[in-house]
């Protein structure tokens, strides 16, 4: 998925940038200009990373400044937050998503949107990604300054945070405060902290090549069913999915961290072994936890207070549900506008519901620790569910019918 970062011709740059400005640093020179160093590697790496279409950069900046004067308003007045808020919405919307046909030209694809992506160079899949956490960024630091929860925030800081290269593509989602504490403090390279990054570094490779690459010819959207195997094949290729795509992610997301240590920025962790997940719930807890987590801060919190306030009944029951529901629905468009997205994300939302609502009912005394037998089947059906639901990821909502009734031998 992220073939980018598997490119010589671009992670070797990447290293020899983050080393050379390492020892710049280290010799005590260039501290004062150290933010600009930073924010010029980071966005030459962009370019490079976009094909070299300099414009999206300067069309990105331009973005960048118009985010930035509505974070400082946000502070002053509450609507500038809001449509803030829908703006940055607005271009990952643009960016992101092809439009269905009844649509005038305009949003559809005309002239708006195919000159948005040109100027950007958004070519594929990647690039649409990293417009997303782009977005997702600039949201948590308006967010953050306008509820108080950030003091100050600055315009360079702020450029470097959202240009930042190593998690530009799939994240991990830092927060503004943590990359502000980092930037101001040079990196200290020395022999440990140069180990650890290329560990990681050499870690997210060795997923990627040795797991992701291999597996991803025997799961979705490559091993189809058919013959009287059908129903064997279609559960290899499920669970085989979910194997490719956490080594394929989580590989990206080791390659980000250790990148992010060569540069002196400590990036978040994204995964925690998920397949060990006891429970939807669990599972979400610990799979790209960073989007989750800002998920959580500002859509559920915010949403299951207002839902409180207007329905107190269903404060500890039907609120935390539908909040939850909002939420994956909102996961499954961030992912693709058509109708699976939408099914892929209502059932990780029902599904998750639906543990919150037993681990409400629960009578009084039941809230054992699960081991042995019992707690590896819970994850044995969380993680045959999970592989379940990839089938709404992979392909088009009118090609799933088929694929079941080929799975079964019923397809004509």
């Amino acid at each position: 998925m992220f073939e980018s970062l598997l490119n010589p011709f671009f992670l070797v740059p990447m290293v020899a940038v983050a080393l050379a400005l390492g020892q710049i640093w280290k010799a005590g020179r260039g501290e004062k200009c150290r933010p600009w160093m930073f924010l010029a590697a980071n966005m030459g790496m962009l370019i490079f990373f976009a094909g070299g279409k300099w414009m999206g950069a300067l069309v990105a900046l331009v973005m960048a400044g118009i985010f930035f004067l509505l974070i400082l308003q946000s502070g002053k007045r509450a609507g500038w937050g809001v449509w803030g808020l829908l703006f940055m919405a607005g271009i990952m919307a643009l960016a992101k998503y092809d439009y269905p046909d009844w649509l005038p030209h305009v949003y559809r694809g005309g002239i708006w949107v195919r000159t948005l992506k040109s100027w950007l160079g958004i070519v594929d899949l990647k690039i649409l990604l990293g417009v997303s956490y782009f977005c997702f960024r600039a949201m948590h630091v308006l967010a953050d300054y306008q509820n108080g929860r950030l003091p100050e925030v600055r315009l360079l800081t702020f450029l470097n945070y959202l240009f930042f290269c190593p998690p530009a593509v799939a994240g991990p989602i830092n927060r503004y405060e943590d990359f502000a504490r980092d930037l101001q403090n040079p990196p200290s390279l020395d022999g440990t902290v140069l180990l650890q990054a290329m560990t990681r570094i050499v870690k997210g490779l060795a997923k990627k090549v040795l797991i992701a690459g291999p597996i991803s010819v025997y799961a979705l959207g490559s091993l189809e069913p058919a013959g009287p195997w059908a129903p064997l094949l279609l559960v290899a290729a499920c669970v085989n999915y979910s194997i490719y795509l956490y080594a394929d992610f989580s590989g990206y997301t080791d390659i980000a961290i250790g990148m992010g240590r060569l540069f002196g920025i400590a990036l978040p962790e994204n995964f925690d072994r998920p397949f060990y997940a006891a429970n939807l719930q669990d599972f979400w807890s610990k799979w790209h936890m960073t989007l989750t987590g800002w998920l959580r801060t500002y859509v559920f919190y915010p949403l299951n207070l207002v839902l409180t306030r207007r329905y107190s009944k269903g404060a500890k029951l039907w609120n935390p549900a539908l909040a939850i529901m909002v939420c994956f629905l909102i996961i499954g468009i961030w992912h693709g506008n058509t109708a699976n997205y939408v099914v892929f994300g209502l059932l990780h939302g029902a599904g998750i519901a639906v543990v919150m609502m037993l681990h409400r009912w629960r009578p009084p005394g039941k809230n054992r620790v699960l081991s042995g037998f019992g707690l590896w089947g819970r994850r044995a059906l969380t993680f045959a569910y999970v592989s379940f639901c990839w089938i709404f990821f992979v392909y088009p909502l009118s090609d799933v019918p088929w694929l079941l009734r080929q799975a079964v031998g019923c397809a004509p």
